[in-house]
């Protein structure tokens, strides 16, 4: 049996490139296929390729361009030795940082089932796995070109259809996780689980548009509208303005914050801002492009 490893990295939600003024999108950089022995053939190849205009034909991601043909062997020779983002560094880190996220691969060969298994597992900067899928492809169908293309075509199909990978963030020792961003029409409610990583209780507060207006938690779509917290809540307290509650020291607590009129076309929160007080500080944690899930 062998399994092929799928890497292809959406490196560090960060540094996200706009392919136009009102249009924002990961880039990320599809990593050589390898089989589990870390090795190369014609099929980690084609399937490398096959994945990777897969992922550009989708339109929801800024696909690094790989090198030119002639330096792929020697690039691949590099890659092969590593995965996990830990791994990377010196002039390959240098040529692919500006991505946001990697996705590591694996391909398993069940001889009894006479099918491969692709597992895809997209992989931070800080080595955090964040979304896993997978396809299979019959044996049968492996040497087969639209086969393997539609098969790669499916599995980025499963990616763009999954709920957001988990996202974390920390700020005066609240943690704060985006668990859900779902929309209804023209609504949108991102949930979040909050915890406070104190040794100690401490009161915790978050603010709505008739709120305190220099914690107010914001949004921007990826068409570039930006809208302001209509809604907050804080385990059962809820609010249009402010809403406060004690926090108890490490018991993480449901969050939520909604918007209104965000445009049906809009797919991601390019950008998202939690803002926070507690005691006599303000502050808050920054997300970017969070998935829409509009249970289609």
């Amino acid at each position: 049996m062998k399994k092929l490893q799928l890497l292809c990295w959406c490196l560090g939600f960060l540094g996200m490139a706009p392919l136009s003024k009102a249009a924002f999108f990961p880039t990320v950089y599809v990593w050589t296929f390898m089989n589990r022995d870390r090795t190369v053939d014609e099929h980690t190849w084609s399937l490398t390729e096959e994945f990777d205009n897969a992922l550009v034909n989708s339109g929801k991601y800024n696909v690094l361009e790989r090198r030119a043909k002639d330096k792929l062997d020697e690039q691949a020779k590099i890659e092969a030795g590593i995965d996990n983002t830990a791994g990377i560094s010196g002039k390959i880190k240098s040529a692919i940082e500006s991505a946001d996220m990697v996705i590591f691969g694996e391909v398993y060969e069940d001889d009894r089932s006479r099918v491969y298994t692709v597992t895809v597992t997209f992989e931070d900067w800080h080595g955090e796995k964040r979304l896993v899928k997978e396809v299979d492809i019959p044996r049968d169908d492996i040497g087969d070109v639209s086969k393997r293309r539609a098969a790669m075509e499916q599995l980025v199909q499963k990616i763009n259809g999954a709920t957001a990978p988990v996202l974390k963030a920390e700020s005066h020792s609240f943690l704060v996780e985006i668990t859900k961003c779902q929309a209804q029409g023209e609504e949108v409610t991102v949930e979040m689980s909050i915890c406070n990583n104190d040794d100690i209780d401490r009161r915790l507060a978050l603010s709505a548009g008739r709120g305190v207006l220099d914690f107010t938690s914001t949004m921007l779509d990826n068409n570039g509208n930006e809208m302001t917290a209509y809604y907050v809540r804080i385990s059962n307290h809820e609010s249009d303005g402010v809403v406060g509650s004690m926090m108890a020291a490490g018991i993480p607590v449901k969050c939520v914050l909604g918007f209104r009129g965000v445009p049906k076309s809009a797919t991601t929160l390019a950008r998202l801002n939690v803002g926070m007080a507690s005691g006599d500080q303000k502050f808050g944690v920054t997300f970017k492009n969070i998935i829409i899930d509009r249970g289609d």
